[in-house]
């Protein structure tokens, strides 16, 4: 009686002790930190800077687009820590005179880095600093952002993301806006 009252009695202490650390892990600045690196920091802050883009946000688009993983590529082709597709990168290279000379090249952190920075420059400038159209536009191609705003399909506002015409997008815009909210909290 008194073996299973003690063995009894170790379970629950265990099975607290568990749920004490998760609680305390799931709460602890440090826990969220690792979810939430600044992974390629030296990389991002200068040139986001300069750009005058929060590097936060670019943190964001990388762990959603990558996870932080250079040798990341889509079911759609693009490529690297920021996801960019190898046209886009000769274009925005070409425009912006950038370092960059074949494919190969976006899986270096620092080149893709670069390009994905100036992309989105390039993009928030078109659509005149609106964070949700740069980034709709970053995952579902500037054509179909101007599509789907001059035809009344999505009006380009926050509160309208449930109307962005492709599911990838949608999910897309909401779960980077998500995540740099996260970072913002975490680090500013």
């Amino acid at each position: 009686m008194i073996k299973a009252l003690w063995r009894s009695f170790t379970i629950i202490l265990i099975v607290m002790s568990v749920i004490v650390v998760g609680v305390i892990g799931l709460t602890s600045e440090v826990f969220w930190k690792t979810l939430y690196p600044l992974s390629y920091r030296d990389e991002v802050w200068q040139q986001a800077t300069d750009l005058n883009i929060d590097p936060h946000l670019v943190m964001a688009i990388m762990r959603t687009e990558s996870r932080f993983l250079p040798r990341a590529v889509s079911k759609s082709g693009a490529l690297g820590l920021m996801q960019i597709m190898p046209q886009t990168a000769q274009e925005i290279a070409s425009m912006k005179d950038l370092n960059y000379q074949s494919e190969e090249d976006l899986y270096e952190p620092l080149t893709n880095i670069t390009v994905g920075l100036h992309y989105l420059d390039y993009l928030l400038k078109t659509f005149h600093g609106d964070l949700v159209l740069g980034l709709a536009s970053y995952n579902g191609g500037i054509g179909n952002v101007e599509r789907w705003i001059s035809t009344g399909v999505w009006s380009g506002r926050i509160e309208d993301i449930s109307h962005i015409p492709f599911k990838e997008t949608r999910n897309y815009v909401s779960k980077v806006l998500n995540t740099y909210e996260i970072y913002c909290r975490l680090y500013k």
